[in-house]
């Protein structure tokens, strides 16, 4: 779905709750490099997508991670992911960090949990930003070695799961 908007702006892609939302910021494309972004773990400490130059790096997005779906869903990606032990598992929810902390306890091994609630940097980088919500869209993002961009799926429905498996496939 396209919509005439500005190259920053994107409504029509996404819904949460049933309402439609804004995406604020630009849409990534396969093949490019991937937007380098800031964001914090439990302890408060930045954590960029550049750190991990040289990793295949598997990205979701959540509107929180304090969510027994998005639990689910790490612990399902990180089934999908042990076959593929060279894959760094990044988590990414608008929780505060705080939060992080006790949602750590649940969460499985190998996943790092993060914060992009400061400053959404994330959110607006890679065009996952909910305007309306103040809160990122469900997203998945494979990224190479080299740091680019080679799966990207942006869920139609924020509260909906992603094809965690097809993310996978973009790593040979």
């Amino acid at each position: 779905m396209t919509c005439a908007c500005a190259d920053d702006e994107h409504r029509g892609l996404v819904a949460f709750r049933g309402t439609r939302a804004t995406l604020l910021g630009e849409i990534g494309r396969i093949g490019m490099p991937a937007s380098d972004f800031a964001v914090f773990d439990a302890g408060f400490r930045p954590v960029r997508l550049s750190d991990f130059r040289g990793e295949k790096v598997l990205v979701n997005s959540f509107p929180g991670l304090d969510r027994d779906s998005a639990l689910k869903e790490l612990a399902d990606l990180a089934k999908l992911a042990a076959g593929k032990g060279d894959v760094r598992l990044l988590a990414i929810g608008m929780d505060l960090p705080y939060a992080l902390e006790r949602i750590a306890a649940d969460a499985p091994a190998g996943v790092l949990l993060l914060s992009d609630h400061r400053d959404a940097d994330f959110g607006r980088r890679n065009g996952l930003f909910m305007r309306e919500f103040r809160l990122l869209a469900r997203a998945v993002l494979a990224i190479d070695e080299a740091g680019r961009l080679r799966h990207q799926e942006i869920v139609a429905d924020a509260a909906g799961p992603a094809d965690l498996e097809k993310a996978l496939r973009a790593f040979p």
